[in-house]
């Protein structure tokens, strides 16, 4: 059985979007907080980079990143006049204030970057108080995560990465971004959309008929993996992006629902192992799951093959930064998480049949 790496759209949600007199996308914010519509969150994040540049009148700074990031983010960046620091997680994958305490005493930042993993928030408490004591600006990456209760002074979504879109990178700002920053760039092709739509449609009529597409000649398993950016590609969402994003934004409650419901059947299944554990321990009830992060205790890259055999698109974090595996001593818990975490889908496009076929899967192939 084939299982797909990400939500598709609902046919009726494709003709509903037809008939959306605009494309104004409406997620939760609060009262004052600004939207901002991208291709990709990269792109929403050197937004949010060039204003903290322009609102602190620096041509260079300094901003702090976790180790355990994903390289192909960082693109985006490339060409602006910035100094990167990863500092280290531990892991559970907290920074690590001690050692940033230290360091922020001789040298602070201007732009603090704390990510929440996986869906999961992180330590958001202590990373608003390391900001106000050294007063550097916060800026959340919640690219794993469907919505938030609060806002830092700039966050970042994806919401690709939670509903069944082609694009969309979405930065949340307490304050209006300098419209030079959000209309630069080119509006993504309508080209690009209807081809995001032909392929999501196809793997819907093959999952429809019970098709393994996985087993096929000339397919492979679908994987959660980054397309290298391309600092030529459209920075701005296509108009018809956003309204599927907007029809979809109404079901968020149901979305994470699901999500959750597939999530716990899924680790359930993963109680008494060995080999294998959950990476979280628990769900908490603010919590919607982007993937089930599992802690693989054998050989990694055996079990994902195996389980791409088996039509299960289990995933590896993508490449860590090259200053960061330059260096594996100093950042040895984000190399060591990188070479012992593996993604399982939980969206809320999965079939029961598919969740079925995981959890089978896992009890006969996982010790």
């Amino acid at each position: 059985m084939t299982i797909h790496a990400f939500p598709t759209p609902s046919l009726k949600l494709l003709l509903k979007t037809f008939f959306l007199k605009n494309d104004v996308v409406s997620i939760e914010r609060a009262p004052g907080e600004n939207e901002y519509l991208f291709s990709r969150g990269t792109w929403a994040l050197a937004a949010a980079i060039e204003q903290v540049m322009m609102k602190r009148q620096k041509r260079e700074i300094k901003i702090w990143l976790p180790d355990y990031f994903c390289a192909d983010a960082l693109a985006a960046l490339d060409g602006k006049t910035v100094s990167c620091f990863f500092y280290p997680v531990n892991k559970e994958l907290e920074p690590d204030w001690n050692i940033l305490d230290q360091k922020a005493k001789a040298e602070p930042p201007d732009v603090f970057i704390l990510v929440h993993y996986f869906g999961f928030v992180n330590s958001i408490d202590k990373a608003n108080r390391f900001c106000q004591q050294h007063k550097c600006e916060l800026i959340e990456d919640a690219c794993h995560v469907a919505r938030l209760a609060d806002h830092a002074h700039l966050t970042i979504y994806s919401p690709r990465k939670i509903f069944a879109v082609p694009e969309g990178g979405r930065l949340i700002s307490r304050e209006a971004i300098d419209p030079a920053i959000i209309t630069s760039g080119q509006i993504t092709s309508f080209r690009t959309v209807w081809r995001w739509l032909i392929r999501r449609l196809i793997q819907k009529i093959l999952i429809r008929l019970g098709i393994d597409w996985h087993s096929l000649a000339g397919f492979a398993v679908q994987r959660r993996t980054e397309k290298a950016l391309n600092v030529s590609e459209p920075k701005r969402a296509n108009a018809y992006s956003k309204k599927i994003l907007s029809c979809q934004s109404k079901e968020t409650e149901q979305i994470i629902y699901q999500r959750r419901k597939n999530y716990e059947q899924i680790a359930q299944a993963l109680a008494n192992k060995t080999t294998v554990k959950t990476f979280f321990t628990h769900l908490p009830l603010d919590v919607c799951p982007y993937v089930l992060p599992i802690l693989v205790y054998v050989e990694k890259a055996h079990l994902e093959k195996k389980f791409h055999s088996l039509g299960i698109p289990a995933s590896s974090w993508p490449n860590l930064p090259l200053a960061v595996r330059a260096n594996k001593i100093d950042h040895a818990n984000a190399v060591w998480l990188n070479e012992h975490i593996l993604l399982l889908p939980v969206h809320q496009d999965l079939k029961a049949r598919q969740i079925n076929h995981m959890i089978q899967c896992l009890t006969q192939y996982v010790l």
